[in-house]
């Protein structure tokens, strides 16, 4: 290829030459040759273009692993670099159990921040929920200094995935924003409470529900190798489990769900079980990182953990673990 392009330099000096001697014919000899030289090239060129590449399967070797790191051992485990579900009924503890959960996790990696946002609290709330269990677990209250927060006082009220009569737009450029502000603050542990305030998608629909926590919780989760726990509501009813399509929990790496004691009286009514009273269930409904089997040695002789807004009396609420049994959750909320 390069021998034809020195040919054809050679043949613009023969056409220049041959134009200033006035030879018409020859000129258009040469420039005819050159033309086809040319043409030649620009078919190679054509064929050899590379072709954009789509599918881009690699060796095992070559393919770099997300972290899956078990974090909470000693508390409520979540999984690190990955998309995580807590739900529960309205007023069972989500976001109290979610707080403590991330100032522990703070305890233990004092380079690191969190990002919390709390979108049905005011910073009074927080800052008082923060006390109680700072109070209540032996924190430092100076804890709460490295998270960042987006709560009712602040809150932008962007939706991350908007939809429309022409389907549904992701907000690529505020998902992008706060990636590389987790990032650049280390903030590797994310609160999203509730679930329903991110979005603008049907709750029912696993084709919605599959864009809102793949294309974008565990976008984020992977890109800041961070906790991203999300906190979502349980439906109503004796058996209710997280509400909404099936895939809010399935494409969790691990789901938990909370809720109280009741039992029914002679009358048919659900009341509170006194015998636990202010207990609370904590049971896992999807994991595949074998977290369940870590809860079940860790709690052998006690299945408890404690509430983190009380401590101590009979007005203490322990939060219990139980794997074997079915929650019972009321209608009653």
């Amino acid at each position: 290829m390069n021998q034809t392009k020195r040919k054809i330099q050679d043949l613009r000096s023969a056409e220049i030459a041959a134009e200033t001697r006035g030879d018409i014919d020859l000129l258009i000899e040469l420039k005819e040759e050159r033309l086809l030289l040319e043409l030649e090239i620009v078919r190679f060129a054509k064929k050899t273009d590379k072709k954009e590449v789509i599918f881009k399967p690699q060796k095992i070797k070559d393919i770099k692993s997300v972290s899956m790191e078990k974090i909470g051992l000693d508390y409520v485990p979540f999984i690190k670099g990955a998309y995580n579900v807590l739900a529960g009924l309205g007023g069972s503890g989500k976001s109290a159990i979610a707080l403590k959960s991330l100032l522990l996790w703070l305890k233990c990696n004092p380079k690191k921040q969190g990002l919390a946002f709390f979108t049905e609290d005011g910073r009074d709330e927080i800052v008082s929920r923060a006390e109680m269990i700072c109070s209540n677990s032996n924190l430092n209250l100076d804890l709460i200094d490295r998270i960042n927060f987006i709560c009712l006082d602040n809150d932008d009220r962007i939706k991350w995935v908007e939809s429309g009569k022409n389907g549904y737009k992701i907000r690529e450029d505020y998902i992008r924003s706060i990636i590389d502000y987790c990032l650049d603050n280390s903030i590797e542990y994310i609160i999203l409470d509730p679930l329903k305030r991110f979005h603008r998608l049907s709750e029912n629909s696993n084709d919605d529900m599959d864009i809102l926590v793949r294309d974008v919780f565990t976008k984020i989760a992977v890109d800041t190798k961070a906790v991203v726990l999300v906190l979502h509501h349980s439906s109503k009813g004796e058996n209710g489990g997280a509400r909404g399509a099936s895939t809010i929990t399935d494409s969790a790496r691990v789901a938990w769900q909370i809720g109280r004691y009741f039992i029914k009286g002679s009358d048919g009514k659900l009341t509170e079980n006194l015998e636990k009273k202010g207990k609370i269930k904590l049971e896992i409904i999807k994991d595949n990182m074998g977290i369940e089997q870590l809860c079940r040695i860790r709690n052998k002789e006690d299945k408890s953990i404690d509430n983190p807004l009380f401590s101590g009396g009979f007005n203490a609420s322990p939060i219990e673990t139980e794997f074997e049994s079915e929650p019972y959750m009321p209608d009653i909320f």
